[in-house]
């Protein structure tokens, strides 16, 4: 038996200051079929028209010669989200950074069948960029632009870090970042975030492929001498949902439940010890936990921070000895419940198993893909009631 996700997700990149002038009326609701449609195959124009009705004064266009990607996978480009989750960083006094991230189905070739490596390219078309050597004029196809209320923060690049045939990993371009009308220059991982609503753009070229909101939260302290006057937090996916996924390489593997937590508090300390664990109910009934009581008969707990952090469980069946792990096999058809209990309050997420498959909050046919949480069917991410 193997587990199966129904739904997926799309994006397309930008690269600072550079825009694909051939890519400018493509819209980002397009399904997977559309895309070779709507792709034009090179942009050789040497001269901005600012009379076009796209033309955005607030971008510096450069002159490019970039072949158009061809779109030939069997689902349009998607985040995976446990890499992004993994990879973000968030500090307490609102910097934030994403020095990696995972793209699955990025398409590998141009539309003139030239393999595509994602290592960048100068301003003038040509070859690929060595490490190091990496500037402002350079282009790469893939990047990500943060959005507050409808206005740009940032639009950062990255390029290939490791490359196999369903997914590239990318890594962040080090290099700083302007104002769009160049007034200012600084680091990216310079930018403050104040308080508010935020979103992640994902383009390849100029395609969005995916987005990813969240917010930005502070807590202060009203005592004027307390030794922290203010705290911020990001909340996102990590707040919303769950996933599980299993050991590798095995017949028959052992299941995992995931689960991000933070604790929103202005803690004098690194972290807070609170009581945490999680059981698993089928079909009412109960199936399995990760363990209510450590070995001396204690409440299991774990340590939580300012910070996001990832804690994942074995689940341990029902009525069975200890050791005794939830494997594949044993997750037959029914409608499942995980309760996580976190410091008293407790976290509900259903779920089905239905022919082998894991049937969540989102399906591959109805969800827009812009949307879509990709797991490339090692990771299946369950919503919070």
């Amino acid at each position: 038996m193997k587990f199966n996700f129904t739904s997926i997700q799309t994006r397309t990149c930008r690269r600072p200051f550079l825009l694909l002038m051939a890519l400018a009326f493509m819209t980002t609701g397009v399904s997977n079929a559309q895309f070779g449609k709507l792709l034009k195959k090179k942009n050789k124009s040497s001269k901005v028209d600012k009379s076009d009705p796209n033309y955005d004064p607030n971008r510096k266009i450069l002159i490019t010669d970039v072949p158009a990607l061809k779109y030939d996978k069997p689902f349009p480009p998607a985040v995976m989200y446990r890499s992004f989750m993994k990879h973000i960083d968030f500090t307490s006094d609102g910097y934030l950074d994403l020095d990696y991230v995972s793209i699955g189905f990025p398409p590998k070739q141009d539309v003139d069948g030239n393999p595509e490596k994602y290592n960048g390219r100068k301003a003038s078309g040509g070859g690929g960029i060595m490490g190091g050597t990496q500037k402002r004029d350079d282009y790469y196809r893939f990047h990500l632009r943060l959005i507050k209320e409808g206005k740009e923060v940032y639009d950062v690049c990255y390029k290939a870090q490791y490359n196999n045939e369903l997914y590239i990993k990318f890594e962040r371009v080090d290099f700083a970042l302007s104002d769009r009308d160049g007034s200012s220059e600084e680091p990216y991982s310079k930018r403050k975030l104040e308080n508010g609503k935020y979103t992640f753009e994902f383009y390849f070229d100029d395609k969005m492929f995916s987005r990813i909101p969240f917010e930005v939260v502070s807590i202060k302290n009203d005592d004027p001498y307390a030794k922290v006057a203010e705290k911020k937090f990001i909340r996102g996916v990590w707040n919303d949902y769950g996933y599980f996924d299993w050991e590798k390489n095995t017949d028959n593997p052992r299941i995992y439940w995931n689960i991000y937590a933070q604790v929103e508090e202005l803690l004098n300390s690194k972290y807070k010890e609170v009581p945490m664990y999680c059981d698993v109910y089928k079909n009412g009934k109960y199936f399995a936990t990760s363990g209510r009581v450590d070995q001396y008969d204690n409440p299991s707990k774990e340590k939580l921070e300012n910070t996001w952090d990832l804690y994942r469980y074995s689940l341990m069946l029902k009525g069975k000895k200890s050791g005794d792990y939830v494997r594949q096999n044993d997750m037959t058809d029914g409608k499942y419940e995980v309760r996580m209990h976190i410091d008293g309050t407790n976290h509900i997420y259903k779920f089905e198993m239905k022919g082998g498959k894991v049937i969540g909050s989102q399906k591959r046919e109805t969800t827009d893909p812009l949307d879509f949480m990709e797991g490339m069917n090692k990771a299946f991410f369950i919503k919070k009631q």
